[in-house]
């Protein structure tokens, strides 16, 4: 199942079908937890990430994981990222049990072809990691598959070549 999703992401990375650009710190939240998203950019020919953290202020709710989540998947501030989930996901359920993490989001989450499934994935991985700390998160769809497979396990490290400067157009 890992190497489905790296191959899927591999082959579409050398197609260069994504955008970024680098986050503009507009002030250091005071309380900040790290919400990963895709990154967006018109030009195709910098060096850049696919996935790039967003700071975000937790308001006071650093401890609360099912508010951080819910807050993570109503999108990112910053223009300059762009949610890779499509519009109604919802978090379904959250539990979090001997460092893994258990997440079931709505069935709109199945929605996204093969390699938005897979940066979704990624981004969701990177983002729990950050808030839950955890060693690996496991993400099902309510009542729908996910690569035809009722949940999918990954950790941060599947996704650690997302997250470094890449040439894509060399």
């Amino acid at each position: 199942m890992k190497k489905l999703i790296i191959t899927v992401l591999c082959v579409a990375l050398s197609l260069g079908a994504s955008g970024c650009a680098t986050y503009s710190n507009y002030g250091s939240p005071k309380d900040p937890v790290s919400f990963y998203y895709c990154t967006q950019s018109s030009d195709h020919s910098e060096s850049r990430t696919i996935i790039d953290v967003e700071p975000r202020e937790a308001l006071g709710h650093k401890d609360d994981p099912t508010y951080l989540l819910n807050l993570y998947l109503a999108g990112p501030i910053s223009y300059q990222f762009a949610s890779p989930f499509p519009a109604g996901v919802s978090l379904q359920e959250l539990t979090i049990n001997n460092g893994v993490a258990e997440i079931t989001l709505s069935n709109q989450f199945t929605q996204l072809s093969d390699y938005n499934i897979t940066l979704a994935l990624a981004c969701l991985v990177l983002t729990a990691d950050s808030i839950l700390n955890v060693e690996s998160v496991t993400i099902r769809a309510a009542d729908a598959l996910i690569y035809d497979s009722p949940s999918v396990t990954l950790s941060p490290e599947d996704f650690a070549f997302l997250t470094e400067t890449t040439n894509l157009f060399p």
